[in-house]
């Protein structure tokens, strides 16, 4: 048995401890996830790249809608640019709707 150093509160630690006796900070393991709050971490870590991308294809979807206005209210109506905003809005609506779907099927 080795001793290392947890890196969040600096105490000795065994090597084959799954989490830091005094602060609870989860070591990574190799294998299977042995304690629930180290799974937990890992459903948040992955969670938070779903938000990210939930939100960049919402900024997506809005910036489509914004260049289709702008679009329709120029003198004379500017096809292309309503054109591009309509594709830049329905890219970040089946982003969006597909985002969910892996992030419901990743963690049921």
């Amino acid at each position: 048995m080795a001793l290392i150093t947890c890196p969040e509160c600096k105490s000795t630690v065994s090597n084959q401890a799954s989490a830091c006796p005094k602060c609870g900070f989860p070591f990574a393991t190799r294998g299977p996830i042995r304690t629930k709050d180290h799974q937990t971490r890992l459903v948040e870590k992955t969670a938070k790249s779903y938000k990210a991308a939930g939100c960049l294809s919402g900024l997506i979807c809005i910036s489509g809608g914004v260049l289709v206005v702008i679009g329709l209210q120029s003198e004379p109506t500017n096809e292309s640019l309503v054109f591009l905003g309509i594709g830049l809005a329905l890219i970040g609506l089946v982003w969006n709707v597909l985002n969910r779907i892996v992030a419901w099927w990743s963690h049921g």
